[in-house]
């Protein structure tokens, strides 16, 4: 295990078959009445399969519907205990068809579909009975039906409510005696009487605090109560005298009074027995400061002698700056007859003489997490990269607490360097997984993954892993499609996968997102220049079927609408040239998008973008590299058969743009439409015996030993031209590019050559009387060449022994020179990189659009 990374094994045969059933619900249910799937006659499943077919499934939370929960409704064919449906898209109908399942542990936070009615409490109760965890919150107006609720089975508006509203400070020896006044059955809200553990998120009890004593009076067994981001009434805290057993209280985001005596008073009075406490209050730029802090947590630690974690993140609770090492050691010398100089003093006043197994202090006053001699064995906070680790793992399912952390880990790759990375991932990972829709952490998470997938230590990463990462990734940027931040660190982060073969598995989706970002007229440059090179690289080494699939997504008119933008502003840039890039790339032998080209008067728009950009040699290459995968497709020759565009094409043969490229492909074009013959030649001028002469002339000119900016999959087309008799000169032009090909690039294509019959197709044309003697020539060099190479290749596999000089020639110590700057030069250019990535929007100083050099391997 590499850096701490897992261990790289495969899936269980049972997680394949239940991600199978997951992709193909069919083969286990049918569906009836409309879209629900009902499971198939003679199934039973048992639990294990069942709740692992809805973790499963709550991997695509937008998959889980009702119309899935409907496979589950039988409780006599399965069974369900533990069941956690938050972030999901299951609404009220998909909790009635589960409610007879005998459920422990229920998770409903923030399922945007769930609407709080009576109905859904009746739902809950019919479970009641088994459940002993139950996590609620995160919709809308939940207290308001909650009242509702109590209204209707509790005897109507005050009737309930007035009794079990008795003085706050009863004893709780009381209780009893004030249930007995009202009919108890009648105000259960919960009727869960084995209930353990509940959590409550986001709900007001402050208009009505009888209400969350209706909540707890019937939950006498609850152990754990999490009040997270509620909102209640100061001053009426006896609700916990109804839960005396309680280990665990939760006011995480409870906004509570700057003086804590009272609250404080109720936590020691009526659950004395509580072993973790949170207090956190967390804003992302100040502390939360109460009155007489040390004081308070001196009261707090002495009325609760068995608590041993504490959460204070975001409060002044830990009191003031710990003391100096000086003073330490003088306050130490001062008391040396009381007390020995080996013990330490406890940096957090009103902690003295307690060790706690966990203590929060992230985002603390008079940065508490930063002193030393912290009296816990776990503490959070941002002072280093254990504290922030802890952080993130501690408050996965809190986004005012991950957003500190997630911020402290970016700043900490900035300025240092984290060891765990194996651990920040996951952690990082996770959280975003857990709030898909708040943007500050997709951003503040996208921010710190860059620095991580970019680093060396990923490359141990386990394929799962990596592969979570970009799902996660392309999650954030589509629930985020317009915010130019996200998509700015998502699309930069993307570029350190190894493109496309990393993302093959979810082409079409990343093609979806890059599109969407590239195509509105008035994209963020960045975002827009970073997408189209995405899009050029995953179109550049994937073969027909995906290009077809990006030609149908539209990836054709979302380039030519940049090309028309660009050629209205009168700018040639980098943008422009990838997206010429980028057709030429998706029109390969895929006649298809070469159609679409042609039908979105992409023609008119090479001519336009000639005429107003003649002196950039890349992008004319680029344009003419297209062109010549036009020209390969016969039905779509004659529309080239038109007099600006063959008059352009003639006048090209002679560029010297770029090498030869320009004047090659050029050259490629004309051959191709002069082997339709001279009956296709249909324009007066320039006439197709002149064109060919002169092309045969440039042929000549061409050095046999060119390098080429070029790269072929195939060589169907050219070995096409090699056989057109009838053309000798285009026959003439397709045996000089095997030949210059197979010369300066033996290695790529000879055996390329070989494999798609182009001996033999060769050795045809130099035994036919047809072509004149310089075409045989060049078709017996390539036959030469490729000869060559295999008696080499064979030579090397027979030779055992290997060895290295010890000295360089002197070009092999300007290659090491050369090696050298590269490496220089990508290291200027990530540091450029990395002022692009940002944690939150609005924290980037100013950037030139031109500083990022976006590296696609």
């Amino acid at each position: 295990m590499a850096f701490g990374w897992p261990i790289n094994i495969p899936d269980s045969l049972q997680d394949l078959c239940l991600n199978l059933f997951v992709k193909n619900p069919k083969a286990l249910a049918t569906i009836t009445n409309g879209n629900r799937y009902t499971l198939r006659p003679g199934i039973f499943l048992p639990q294990e399969i069942c709740e692992g077919l809805l973790r499963a499934w709550r991997e695509r939370p937008e998959e889980l519907t009702d119309d899935i929960l409907h496979i589950f409704e039988d409780p006599t064919r399965t069974r369900l205990t533990k069941l956690n449906l938050s972030q999901t898209s299951v609404s009220n109908e998909g909790i009635a068809y589960i409610q007879n399942h005998a459920l422990s542990d229920l998770c409903l936070l923030s399922c945007s579909k769930i609407v709080p009615s009576c109905s859904l409490f009746k739902m809950l109760n019919s479970a009641g009975h088994s459940l002993r965890t139950l996590q609620l919150g995160g919709f809308e107006n939940l207290h308001l039906k909650l009242e509702d609720y109590f209204k209707e089975y509790g005897g109507g508006e005050g009737g309930g409510s007035a009794n079990i509203e008795s003085p706050g400070n009863s004893p709780v020896a009381d209780r009893a005696m004030e249930i007995e006044l009202v009919d108890y059955e009648k105000i259960v809200i919960f009727n869960c009487p084995n209930l353990q553990c509940l959590s409550l998120r986001k709900v007001c009890f402050k208009s009505n605090p009888s209400l969350l004593n209706s909540v707890l009076i019937p939950l006498n067994r609850l152990t754990v109560l999490d009040l997270y981001h509620c909102e209640l009434k100061p001053d009426r805290f006896d609700f916990l005298c109804h839960v005396p057993n309680l280990l665990s209280l939760g006011l995480a985001q409870v906004h509570l009074p700057k003086d804590l005596d009272n609250i404080v008073n109720s936590i020691c009075k009526f659950v004395s027995k509580l072993r973790h406490l949170d207090l956190g209050m967390l804003d992302q730029r100040v502390s939360t400061n109460y009155k007489e802090p040390e004081r308070i947590l001196t009261k707090l630690m002495d009325g609760l002698p068995d608590l041993v974690s504490l959460d204070i993140s975001g409060t002044n609770l830990a009191g003031e700056k710990a003391m100096t090492p000086e003073s330490h050691r003088l306050g130490v010398r001062r008391t040396k007859q009381i007390k020995d100089e080996s013990d330490e003093v406890c940096s957090i006043p009103g902690l003295q003489g307690r060790t706690l197994d966990f203590l929060g202090l992230l985002n603390c006053a008079n940065d508490a997490c930063e002193r030393d001699n912290l009296p816990a064995k776990l503490v959070t906070g941002e002072a280093n990269e254990e504290q922030i680790l802890l952080s993130l793992q501690t408050y996965q399912d809190r986004s005012s607490h991950i957003i500190v952390a997630l911020n402290s880990l970016y700043n900490l790759f900035r300025r240092s360097v984290v060891r765990n990375q194996a651990a920040a991932l996951e952690a990082i990972l996770s959280c975003m997984k857990q709030h898909p829709r708040d943007w500050h952490v997709q951003i503040s998470g996208s921010a710190s993954l860059f620095y991580i997938v970019k680093g060396e230590q990923m490359a141990h990463a386990p394929r799962k892993l990596r592969k979570k990462a970009i799902d996660i990734l392309l999650d954030a940027m589509e629930n985020r499609d317009d915010e130019q931040t996200m998509l700015r660190n998502g699309f930069l982060t993307l570029c350190h996968f190894d493109i496309p073969h990393e993302v093959l598995y979810c082409y079409k989706r990343l093609v979806k997102i890059l599109l969407g970002a590239v195509t509105p007229e008035h994209q963020d440059h960045l975002v827009q220049r970073i997408g189209i090179s995405l899009l050029n690289c995953l179109a550049c080494q994937v073969d027909g079927t995906e290009k077809r699939m990006v030609g149908k997504l539209g990836v054709i008119s979302a380039m030519l609408s940049i090309v028309r933008r660009k050629l209205e502003s009168k700018v040639c840039d980098e943008t422009l040239e990838v997206s010429w890039s980028t057709m030429w790339n998706v029109t390969d032998e895929t006649p298809s998008n070469c159609e679409k080209f042609m039908d979105g008067d992409g023609m008119e728009l090479f001519i336009q973008c000639l005429k107003e950009f003649p002196e950039k040699p890349e992008l004319l290459r680029n344009m003419m590299g297209l062109m010549g995968n036009i020209s390969e497709v016969k039905y779509l020759r004659p529309r080239l058969m038109k007099l600006k565009y063959i008059s352009k094409f003639s006048e090209l043969l002679n560029s010297t743009s770029d090498g030869i490229e320009v004047s090659y492909n050029a050259a490629g074009v004309l051959s191709h439409i002069a082997c339709d013959g001279p009956k296709a030649w249909t324009i007066e001028g320039p006439r197709r015996c002149e064109v060919l002469k002169t092309m045969v002339n440039v042929i000549e000119s061409w050095d046999i030993s060119a390098k080429r900016n070029i790269n072929y999959r195939s060589f169907e087309p050219i070995l096409r031209l090699v056989q057109a008799y009838d053309t000798p000169e285009a026959q003439h032009w397709a045996v000089w590019a095997l030949c210059n090909l197979t010369h300066v690039y033996p290695e790529r294509y000879c055996t390329l050559l070989e494999k798609e019959s182009g001996v033999e197709i060769l050795m045809e044309l130099v035994t036919d009387i047809r072509p004149y003697a310089r075409i045989k020539d060049l078709a017996l060099k390539v036959v030469n060449q490729i000869t060559e190479y295999k008696n080499k290749t064979s030579e090397t596999k027979e030779t055992s022994v290997s060895y290295v000089d010890s000295e360089m020639t002197s070009d092999e110590e300007e290659d090491d020179e050369d090696a050298v700057e590269e490496e220089i030069v990508e290291e200027e250019e990530e540091e450029e990189e990395e002022e692009n990535v940002v944690p939150v929007e609005g924290e980037r100083g100013d950037e030139s659009e031109d500083e990022l050099m976006v590296m696609l391997g």
